[in-house]
């Protein structure tokens, strides 16, 4: 077995990474390289370790097999690591189905002890924010590539199996350098995923909208500070928005509707309805009515109708929508669509600021099968100044 030590300069941009906000120094990130999937009749032949070191520069130390039999003195050596980083969290890709479950299985082969159980695995913050992601795997080379981190030219890691096989029996440099090549792209790219962390503040948005365009076809854009700071542009879209993040600007385009809606009064048996003139009136001035002059309302009568300009609430919204903007308001009462009436005059950035944060909440928690499509109808008219 032997350990190869490497280590290298954090480019600039991946500096703002290192605060105490991240945790970064105290992840110890790691990858493992095995010779199948199944942890029965396979081995480990190589474990990656990154971390930041006192100088704060990346370090890796790769611990590989020279030979088949060498994988107990491998995971020694590993579980020797880890005793000598005992502050620092495990983290790694996808490490929870994978990596650990495959480590545990070979270490009690050995008569050896488990690994710890605490471990972040950046998976799952993938998994997390998978509607901004427009690939359909998360494949690490995947999420890669996305925010623009550049991996060497390296070998699949299904290929490597047969040059481990190889190597083993002859140890030619050439193979050598293939093995170690493809998992130190893995352990090395690790820590930029802590960008990661940036995209989770969308959860709860904190934008400074500076400038807003009302346009004649209903639309509203917008520009300003987007509050994270992302290193690759990304775009998210419905059939109503459209909104555009790099590095930490943002831009976007809202569509708004103009014409007549209702809003559905909430408790319908505190009004009565006039028969004659087809309305409700609070149940306190039918008093003096006579009895045939109005009935018990149905729920779809108790409404409030109103014009103006109309925004979309996302699916699953309407409480925040209401308890920030106000009424909420539908074209019928079966409608499962709600919007918040706004005048196009008086959109302001603190508006927008609000309104556009919820939406991009919505879209990172609705699934697209759930995300609601843009109403048309009779009540939609043509948009107008």
């Amino acid at each position: 077995m032997k350990t190869v030590i490497n280590e290298k300069e954090i480019p600039g941009k991946y500096h703002c990474l290192l605060s105490a906000e991240t945790g970064a120094e105290r992840l110890l990130f790691f990858d493992i390289e095995t010779t199948g999937f199944s942890p029965k009749t396979n081995m480990v032949y190589l474990i990656g370790l990154s971390f930041i070191n006192e100088e704060k520069k990346l370090c890796s130390i790769q611990l590989l097999a020279e030979k088949t039999d060498d994988e107990k003195e491998l995971l020694l050596k590993f579980l020797e690591k880890l005793s000598a980083s005992s502050d620092m969290l495990l983290a790694g890709y996808n490490i929870r189905t994978f990596d650990i479950p495959f480590l545990n299985a070979r270490l009690q082969k050995y008569d050896l002890p488990s690994i710890p159980l605490s471990y972040r695995d950046l998976f799952y913050d993938v998994k997390k924010l998978t509607n901004i992601f427009p690939m359909k795997g998360r494949r690490l080379p995947d999420i890669e590539a996305f925010f623009g981190i550049i991996r060497g030219e390296d070998m699949p890691g299904g290929e490597l199996i047969g040059v481990f096989f190889e190597y083993a029996l002859h140890h030619e440099t050439e193979n050598e350098k293939k093995l170690l090549s493809h998992n130190l792209s893995d352990i090395s790219n690790l820590f930029p995923l802590l960008v990661l962390d940036e995209l989770k503040k969308l959860f709860s948005p904190t934008l400074s909208v500076k400038k807003t365009v009302i346009s004649d076809d209903c639309k509203v854009s917008f520009s300003g500070e987007s509050g994270i700071f992302t290193y690759s542009p990304f775009s998210i879209r419905t059939d109503y928005f459209f909104i555009s993040f790099d590095e930490d600007k943002i831009k976007g385009t809202i569509s708004f509707e103009h014409g007549i809606k209702k809003h559905y009064l909430p408790d319908h048996k505190a009004y009565v309805y006039l028969i004659e003139e087809k309305k409700i009136i609070p149940k306190a001035l039918s008093v003096s009515l006579e009895k045939d002059r109005f009935r018990k309302p149905l729920k779809e009568e108790c409404f409030v109708e109103e014009e103006g300009d109309f925004f979309p609430v996302p699916l699953g919204f309407e409480d925040e929508a209401s308890s920030h903007f106000g009424l909420l308001y539908k074209s019928t009462y079966e409608q499962k669509d709600y919007c918040i009436k706004k005048d196009r005059h008086a959109v302001t950035e603190d508006f927008l600021n609000s309104y556009a944060g919820m939406l991009i909440k919505s879209f990172l928690l609705t699934k697209p099968s759930d995300r609601r499509t843009k109403t048309s109808g009779q009540d939609r008219s043509p948009c107008s100044p």
